[in-house]
């Protein structure tokens, strides 16, 4: 006969977050405190054939002594002030009139092109604006149809008030 076997052999691995035991069979995961119960513990090593522990060398940094000390004052730099642009010796400036001409042919252009867009959009507004109301009784066909639909007419009835008989007279 086999000697009685401990408890705490019989018991699964300890949990590395609570150090309880689990019960054998018990499944992958600690019952008391849930987490995953791994089977193995992997340790990085290196692999075989490669030279063992290699010192690596430190490279030693010099302290940080502050900013760099003047014996004279340097001469090099950006002038006291605010920066202001250079005056060209030859070219007049431009009037304020001429300014502003040479800002207005660059601007209705512009406009121009503002006015078209704003156009273009109103129109597609008023395009789905126009399918909205052909849909209103139900979907829109997939493929326009052969025999053109006006979209002011419901699908039973017709615009005018007299039967169309009586109007051909």
């Amino acid at each position: 006969m086999h000697p009685p076997v401990p408890d705490a052999a019989r018991a699964g691995p300890p949990c590395p977050r609570c150090g309880r035991r689990a019960p054998v069979g018990g499944g992958p995961f600690c019952p008391y405190c849930g987490r995953y119960l791994a089977a193995l513990r992997w340790v990085a090593e290196p692999p075989p054939g490669t030279p063992g522990n290699r010192p690596v060398p430190v490279r030693v940094r010099p302290h940080y002594t502050g900013p760099p000390r003047y014996r004279v004052l340097p001469r090099w730099g950006f002038p006291l002030g605010p920066w202001t642009p250079p005056e060209a010796a030859g070219e007049p400036r431009p009037t304020s009139l001429q300014t502003a001409r040479s800002l207005l042919a660059t601007l209705v252009p512009l406009l121009w092109a503002l006015a078209a867009v704003a156009v273009l959009a109103a129109g597609a507004e008023v395009w789905r604006y126009v399918l909205l109301l052909a849909s209103r009784d139900g979907a829109l066909p997939a493929a326009p149809s052969p025999r053109p639909t006006r979209w002011w007419r419901r699908p039973g009835g017709s615009r005018r008030s007299s039967p169309p008989s009586a109007a051909r007279c």
